[in-house]
C-alpha cells in the first residue's frame, strides 16, 4: 500500500526537483554576469585611479623641480 502510493509520487516529486534545479541554475548564471558586470566597473575604477594618480605625481614631481 505504501510501497504504491511512494511509487506514484516519487515522478512528480523527481519532476519538481528538476525544475527547482533549473532555475537555480538560472540564477546562477543571472548572477554571474552582474558579477562580471561589477568586476569591470572596478577594473575601469582602478585604471582610472592609477591615471589620477601618475598625473598628480607627474605634477607634484614638477612643482618639486621648479622650487
Amino acid at each position: 500500500m505504501w510501497d504504491e502510493k511512494i511509487l506514484k509520487i516519487m515522478p512528480a516529486v523527481l519532476f519538481l526537483f528538476c525544475i527547482l534545479q533549473t532555475f537555480e541554475l538560472g540564477l546562477t548564471i543571472l548572477d554571474m554576469y552582474k558579477t562580471e558586470k561589477l568586476e569591470k566597473e572596478v577594473r575601469n575604477n582602478l585604471e582610472t585611479l592609477e591615471s589620477i594618480n601618475e598625473t598628480l605625481h607627474d605634477l607634484i614631481h614638477a612643482q618639486g623641480m621648479k622650487k
